[in-house]
């Protein structure tokens, strides 16, 4: 996405994306070509930023530190890379014009001096892809399995502990039944706290199937 609004520096245009939930693009070689044809089309002729800067002689990208091979065929001709900063530019461009491209469609990238403010943001948004998606889950599910087993088994021991509380109630209220006092105070409250006791216990099941699931989704994900 290019920002047209307002040229920009070279440090603006990093802020202006970041204002957009975007980064300043780095489109390195492989797309160069069709982006530079997809910008002249949309936008028309024109200079835009890109993330990288001159660092010893070399463009970097700033966000994934790649290195721009200073020979590659995708350099201006006119304004051909050297390794003296600041006498070309210090930060890069992608060069957007018509003559050039009818002229020579491999050639889009140009160095500008990081102060001009001649220029437009040219952006764009990260998304991440299934590797990554699935490399974060995995160090998720390093973090939280531990934890998770604790509280798993803390749950299995709080579990049993009210499971024999059960036994205990029932076999107290065994008696009381069979003397048919139903309107007995014992009787009423000794049913009521193994309403309460089975309530608690179907919960504590649940939530262990809850943990044991998300472990599992997570680590056959």
């Amino acid at each position: 996405k290019v920002l047209m609004e307002e040229k920009t520096n070279w440090s603006d245009a990093r802020e202006r994306c970041h204002s957009e939930g975007l980064v300043l693009a780095e489109p390195d070689d492989t797309i160069a070509v069709p982006l530079t044809r997809f910008v002249l089309q949309r936008y028309g002729n024109g200079s835009f930023w890109a993330n990288a800067r001159l660092e010893g002689g070399k463009f970097i990208w700033q966000r994934s530190n790649k290195t721009l091979d200073i020979n590659m065929r995708l350099r201006t001709p006119r304004q051909p890379v050297s390794g003296d900063q600041g006498s070309l530019g210090d930060c890069l461009s992608l060069s957007v014009s018509e003559e050039d491209w009818m002229n020579d469609t491999s050639l889009p990238y140009q160095p500008h001096d990081c102060s001009d403010i001649q220029l437009y943001p040219l952006c764009e948004k990260i998304l991440q892809d299934k590797k990554t998606l699935k490399d974060s889950l995995l160090i998720f599910e390093e973090n939280i399995s531990t934890d998770m087993a604790k509280t798993e088994t803390n749950i299995s021991l709080r579990l049993d502990t009210i499971i024999q509380s059960l036994s205990t109630i029932q076999e107290a209220v065994g008696p009381v039944q069979e003397s048919n006092s139903r309107n007995d105070p014992l009787l009423v409250l000794l049913e009521k706290k193994i309403k309460k006791l089975n309530k608690f216990e179907k919960k504590l099941s649940t939530t262990i199937d809850t943990i044991e699931t998300g472990i599992s989704t997570i680590k056959y994900r």
